[in-house]
């Protein structure tokens, strides 16, 4: 199985930092690693460059999967196989984990695509949705597109349970609620809070590590 865990950003302050993790993570696995430097969006939020991005990723034909991951989630489970997760996705073409609120929601910074023309229809929707859309320059941007097409087209994802792809650190507020970051899970997103803090909370996720993620 050839898988590419991809991401974007033109944040040299997150990405020196997230990506030296993703890479890591690739070499231990044998997973290729595609990051990339500059918006793909340029009259959209920034947000948007995953969608295309994956897009052209799964248009070369190289890779059997295609994961995003935002450049602000850091992978703190190195023991862990992103394949083991493939494997629960029941075959469907994008798989996806419930946000962690009420109600019919997801986050979509953490992502796995299979590689199918379905798959490809699907982002391509979005994309072509989102150019009439007030999501094309508000909060949450390619997400706010995202959700209601899952729900109406569900039969196409999986959906993973709160805290089996990403967490989030407590660090990002009291709406983290039971869905914080403990050690020993595969990644921790750092969402919704100002870029010093964010860094400084990075920084100390990558300092405590357990050696065996080394």
């Amino acid at each position: 199985m050839k898988v590419c865990i991809c991401s974007l950003s033109n944040r040299p302050i997150l990405y020196e930092k997230t990506f030296t993790i993703m890479e890591r993570y690739c070499k231990k696995w044998g997973h290729h690693f595609f990051p990339y430097y500059e918006l793909l969006a340029t009259d959209r939020h920034p947000a948007w460059g995953k969608i295309a991005l994956c897009k052209k990723l799964l248009e070369t034909q190289l890779f059997d999967y295609v994961i995003w991951i935002d450049d602000d989630i850091v992978l703190t489970n190195m023991e862990k196989n992103i394949v083991d997760f493939i494997n629960e996705t029941n075959d469907k073409c994008i798989s996806i984990q419930k946000e962690n609120k009420r109600g019919k929601s997801i986050n979509s910074g953490f992502m796995i695509m299979k590689n199918d023309p379905t798959t490809l229809k699907i982002l391509n929707d979005v994309w072509v949705e989102g150019e009439t859309s007030k999501y094309k320059t508000n909060h949450p941007w390619e997400q706010g597109v995202i959700k209601p097409y899952v729900y109406k087209n569900i039969t196409h994802f999986h959906l993973f349970n709160n805290k089996e792809l990403q967490t989030f650190h407590p660090g990002c507020g009291s709406w983290a609620g039971k869905w914080r970051w403990e050690k020993g899970e595969f990644s921790c997103h750092l969402a919704g809070i100002g870029m010093k803090r964010r860094i400084l909370l990075i920084d100390e996720l990558i300092k405590n590590i357990s050696n065996t993620n080394e």
